[in-house]
């Protein structure tokens, strides 16, 4: 175990007994109103986005900008107001009237997150959620992130850009903070970081949080599982009116898809349309095709050598059959797999890596029924009017979000089917 965060680290404490030390450190949140702890986040905001900013480089490298608009006032009171009849619970009682009695809700404690390696942004996001319900946070990141949230963290801390009042409370908040990295074969601590959760919130793929969840942990804690999850869009056939609409739509899949790299679970890699769609597939491909090279000059993805071995199998598959297509950018950084069949009977298994999946289907109702059972998001493009239907007939599929295109990257409220700031409390009343 090695701790990477925590700004009342004793130097002649190990890992383990700063950890103990954490553990029993009085919870400096409970002192604040949750308006202050939004404040905090509007301000680092601003920062993050200012000229002052010293790790703006290392957000872009990371594709950490999102957290810049996530933390702002207006985006935080959304998520509050969501999740919350009024939030206001979370600071003292409150009388309400539906009930005839007064309610609180008290964060549960300890949260403790495991991150996935493959979404930096999703640590952040998990982190500051928590904060936000006033719980204590022990953040254990994968290695491919061992030294990114701590870094931001120490940044803030130092930072000259925030007035005292701001300096105070955001040292409450960052004393609240536990950063770890902890091996995966380190099973004692891994062990050690469950027993003394209140709240264990995983990211990640079914092995990893599969392992997880086997870990001992005491009764009442409370699991919150991000676990692996599909996603693909859906295009109605009246949904694009001329050329410049096709154009926009090409531009949103291309968000959606190059965002990191379709390792979110958000990512879609089949693009479905419905039978009828005004425009020729291989004009739709020359538009989106030339979306695709446009942004792959702009960040360069190495390709394993299973992964290579992989595309060639599929791009034979496809190559050989008269109604398939294989559009494809040098190198290996992106390529459009087209399936002109009307007929499909299953979606394409993902690759990964800017590589997506082209097909028809007849109906909305036809791509219910092709649907895995682990969807989390549909993106669609259809008209307004059309939109509750779909979102009617897919979500008895099991599927959780319906984003717009182009927006299938932005981590909002509800997620994988969970209000997760709900999660986070415990409710005390007097009835």
């Amino acid at each position: 175990m090695e701790v990477l965060f925590n700004v009342k680290s004793d130097v002649n404490a190990d890992a383990k007994g700063q950890l103990k030390e954490f553990s029993l450190r009085k919870n400096s949140l409970l002192k604040m109103d949750v308006d202050q702890i939004v404040k905090v986040f509007d301000e680092i905001s601003k920062y993050l986005s200012s000229k002052n900013c010293k790790i703006k480089q290392l957000l872009i490298n990371n594709e950490l900008g999102f957290i810049i608009f996530w933390l702002k006032k207006s985006n935080i009171k959304k998520i509050l107001e969501l999740n919350f009849e009024d939030y206001k619970y979370l600071d003292s009682p409150k009388f309400n009237e539906k009930n005839n009695s007064l309610v609180l809700a008290k964060p549960l404690g300890i949260a403790v997150h495991w991150i996935a390696g493959n979404v930096p942004v999703l640590g952040v996001i998990s982190l500051f959620q928590t904060l936000l319900t006033k719980n204590k946070s022990i953040v254990k990141v994968p290695a491919t992130f061992k030294t990114i949230l701590s870094e931001i963290l120490e940044d803030l801390m130092r930072s000259q850009y925030f007035d005292n009042q701001i300096k105070d409370d955001l040292y409450q908040i960052l004393e609240s903070i536990f950063i770890i990295y902890i091996d995966r074969n380190d099973s004692d601590s891994q062990e050690e970081i469950s027993k003394i959760s209140d709240i264990r919130i995983a990211w990640g793929g079914l092995e990893a949080v599969e392992s997880i969840s086997k870990l001992p942990k005491k009764l009442n804690t409370r699991d919150i599982i991000f676990g692996p999850k599909l996603s693909l869009s859906f295009i109605a056939k009246d949904s694009i009116k001329d050329e410049s609409d096709l154009i926009k739509l090409s531009q949103g899949i291309t968000d959606d898809v190059f965002a990191f790299n379709q390792a979110g679970c958000n990512a879609p890699h089949n693009i479905v349309i419905e039978d009828g769609f005004k425009f020729k597939i291989s004009d739709f491909m020359q538009i989106l095709t030339t979306q695709f090279e446009n942004r792959a000059k702009k960040s360069y993805i190495s390709s394993d050598p299973m992964l290579t071995f992989n595309l060639l199998v599929k791009k034979f598959l496809f190559q050989s059959d008269l109604k398939k297509d294989v559009y494809q950018g040098a190198d290996n950084q992106w390529n459009i797999f087209v399936n002109h069949s009307k007929n499909i009977h299953s979606l394409e298994v993902p690759v990964f890596s800017r590589n997506i999946f082209v097909s028809t289907v007849s109906s909305v109702e036809e791509l219910g029924k092709l649907l895995p059972e682990n969807v989390q998001s549909v993106g669609l493009r259809v008209k307004h009017n059309q939109k509750i239907e779909i979102i009617d007939i897919l979500s008895n599929y099991g599927v959780d979000r319906f984003p717009d295109i182009g927006k299938m990257s932005i981590y909002n409220h509800p997620w994988d089917g969970y209000l997760p700031l709900q999660q986070t409390v415990k409710w005390i009343s007097t009835n």
